[in-house]
């Protein structure tokens, strides 16, 4: 799977984003799971810092909130993941849906 890396001011990219209809996808604590999310062969994901999540400039941009479900016991201790390792996660559903769409499973990136 080929990743494009752009550098942007972030205000020009998500015109831009907008104006192509490339979806934004934030990262929320009340979106889909990235699991059971519609995603598409191409997007912008936001993330948030631990404590304070995207801002409201930027959320207004946001297309699609997606969420990295938790445990099904909030007991279990498990408050929030550090950006890096909530971008590994939602990258990589990103990639392995791209490889099924590669490997002819799906004609588009969807819940499998």
């Amino acid at each position: 799977m080929h990743v494009n890396v752009r550098y942007r001011p972030l205000d020009e990219l998500l015109g831009y984003a907008a104006g192509e209809g490339i979806p934004v996808y934030g990262t929320t604590t009340d979106g889909t799971s990235v699991y059971d999310s519609e995603l598409g062969r191409e997007g912008i994901i936001l993330f948030g810092n631990e404590s304070k999540g995207i801002s409201a400039g930027l959320l207004k941009h946001v297309t699609s909130c997606i969420t990295i479900p938790g445990p099904p016991n909030p007991a279990a201790g498990l408050e929030s993941l550090n950006v890096s390792m909530a971008a590994a996660i939602i990258c990589s559903e990103f990639a392995r849906r791209g490889r099924s769409i590669q490997n002819g499973k799906r004609e588009t990136i969807s819940g499998i």
